[in-house]
């Protein structure tokens, strides 16, 4: 699982800077910092989901399985997939959802606090603290948002495999949007936010930890090739 995280955030970062580099090269088009860090945050997103959607779905459905041998990962996906390869992207738009307005949120939001905090000038102990605040604020504007499309992909993903025919997949964005309504009209939005304190909990250190580390990184390496040149 650690492995695992790891890597996603590998591609996230990875594909969030190599996007917000390209965006440089427009000015005119993409004109502030916080506006390339929505932008290359929603595309690194975006292509997160495409690895994280059948790795949660067949998780979900393992949770739902009553003896050891059908919860095996490999029995799941082997079911998932008698409807087509496509079935193993069941709740592919809400996890774009929650990932890709969700990480455009996170760095957008660190980058807008970090500027207004004047934290890239700053080299003493207040760029430090700036940057807690800013990591902070990035994982609330994550999990703020995301955390109630998280609960919506769930239930979508947890339902019966066989329940329709999954191999049109249009009917994905209509049952999402279905279950969505659903829910919302039952049990109400603050449902949505059932488990939040431990979202935040974990998700709010972890994005400073994350950010703050990333930011130390591309620091280090910046100041080497700028030695390494002079």
């Amino acid at each position: 699982a650690v492995s695992a995280q790891a890597f996603y955030k590998a591609v996230i970062f990875t594909t969030q800077e190599r996007v917000n580099t390209a965006l440089r090269a427009y000015p005119d088009t993409v004109q502030t910092p916080t506006m390339r860090s929505a932008i290359s945050g929603f595309a690194a997103g975006s292509v997160n989901s495409v690895l994280v959607c059948p790795v949660e779905l067949i998780r979900n459905q393992q949770m739902l399985r009553t003896t050891e041998a059908s919860r095996s990962a490999p029995q799941v996906a082997r079911e998932l997939l008698r409807h087509g390869p496509l079935s193993l992207y069941r709740g592919f738009g809400l996890t774009v959802l929650r990932d890709g307005l969700g990480v455009a949120l996170y760095f957008s939001a660190y980058e807008a606090i970090c500027r207004r905090l004047h934290v890239r000038e700053a080299k003493d102990a207040s760029a430090f603290m700036g940057k807690l605040v800013a990591g902070a604020g990035a994982g609330v504007a994550y999990w703020l948002f995301g955390l109630p499309l998280d609960h919506l992909k769930t239930v979508v993903q947890n339902r019966d495999p066989t329940a329709r025919d999954l191999q049109w997949s249009g009917y994905w964005i209509l049952e999402s949007l279905e279950q969505s309504l659903l829910i919302l009209r039952s049990r109400g939005v603050a449902s949505l936010y059932r488990g939040s304190a431990v979202a935040f909990g974990r998700g709010v250190p972890s994005a400073i930890v994350t950010l703050l580390t990333y930011d130390a990184s591309r620091e280090f390496l910046a100041s080497t090739a700028v030695s390494s040149v002079g």
